[in-house]
């Protein structure tokens, strides 16, 4: 359940940052634009979500470890 959270929790903070606010942000026109949001594992704990607009054609991740 707890990991169930942070993932919807990340996915709708990448949204409204990707929109250009936040949560106590006023509307704006990209809200209409549809939004493509995916999730991602960030570490063996750790959760993270990139959230975009439009068409992005490759999405790339290094991982240092």
């Amino acid at each position: 359940r707890r990991h169930g959270f942070f993932r919807l929790w990340t996915r709708m903070e990448a949204r409204l940052k990707g929109q250009g606010g936040g949560f106590a942000a006023a509307s704006n026109d990209r809200h209409n634009a549809e939004w493509v949001v995916r999730s991602f594992s960030v570490g063996r704990r750790y959760v993270g979500a990139l959230a975009f607009a439009g068409r992005v054609d490759r999405v790339l991740r290094w991982n240092f470890d």
